[in-house]
């Protein structure tokens, strides 16, 4: 999936926000999320050229983007097995072959 970040800062620049968000559905966004500090607009891999496009002609260059994995579904762990998971993913980022580690705990 496609994913390009915009922070508060790059979003605020935005003069008329319907606008944005219609020309995002138009370009194929499957979803924007709306976090604390930024703003994640995600779209299908086939769209990704066209979605960064449209984000540009706002005159807004994004803070990040790129094609990345997302759990289609999240499953929920016990304590126990969240100390687990945790401790398996600091191992796995210390690693220096390892470049990303993605998970589907929610």
């Amino acid at each position: 999936m496609g994913a390009v970040r915009l922070t508060d800062e790059t979003r605020a620049t935005i003069q008329d926000k319907d606008a944005f968000e219609l020309a995002m559905i138009e370009a194929g966004v499957s979803d924007i999320l709306e976090e604390d500090d930024h703003t994640e607009i995600r779209c299908p891999v086939e769209r990704f050229a066209a979605v960064l496009d449209a984000v540009k002609a706002f005159g807004m260059e994004p803070d990040d983007s790129g094609l990345e994995w997302f759990a289609k579904e999240s499953v929920a762990l016990s304590a126990e097995d969240a100390a687990k998971g945790e401790h398996l993913i600091d191992v796995l980022e210390e690693n220096d072959d390892v470049d990303s580690v993605y998970i589907n705990v929610g």
